[in-house]
């Protein structure tokens, strides 16, 4: 499945929503999918970071563990799934002028088996978690602004 990236600029200091985003136990206040995740250990994300998650997505419940890979403190920071879902990804916040932001989310995942088959839903459901996400994190940290939406 082709990469989906999604931006949008929040009208917050960047490290105000880099404190939110990198701290994986605040995503279920932000993300609608996830109802539960654990990092091992708490606090901001460092690389080693483990997370347990739990998400439902199209109706399924899923259980995955990641592993934080890289982190540029109050940058980027990039991981990967070690059990569950086949997938990888980003979270990067860019400081712009006036006190606002750029949020960046970039989610890759590998269907296989006959989830293979759900690829053409999929998409389009992650796509839209995505979209919301960012808007549910603008609202807790700051406020959106329109910005480009990538896809």
């Amino acid at each position: 499945m082709e990469p989906i990236i999604e931006t949008l600029e929040i009208d917050a200091p960047a490290d105000a929503v880099w404190a939110v985003l990198a701290d994986y136990a605040r995503d279920p206040e932000w993300r609608e999918d996830v109802s539960e995740m654990r990092p091992e250990p708490p606090g901001l994300a460092q690389v080693g970071t483990v997370t347990h998650e739990v998400m439902k997505v199209g109706g399924r419940t899923y259980r995955n563990v990641g592993l934080v890979e890289q982190v540029q403190p109050g940058r980027r920071l990039a991981w990967r799934t070690t059990d569950g879902a086949d997938a990888r990804g980003s979270r990067t916040v860019e400081s712009l002028s006036g006190g606002r932001c750029r949020v960046t989310m970039e989610l890759h995942v590998r269907p296989h088996g006959l989830n293979r088959l759900l690829a053409p839903v999929l998409r389009p459901m992650l796509v839209k978690g995505l979209r919301r996400d960012l808007q549910a994190l603008a609202s807790l940290t700051g406020a959106a602004r329109p910005a480009s939406v990538r896809s």
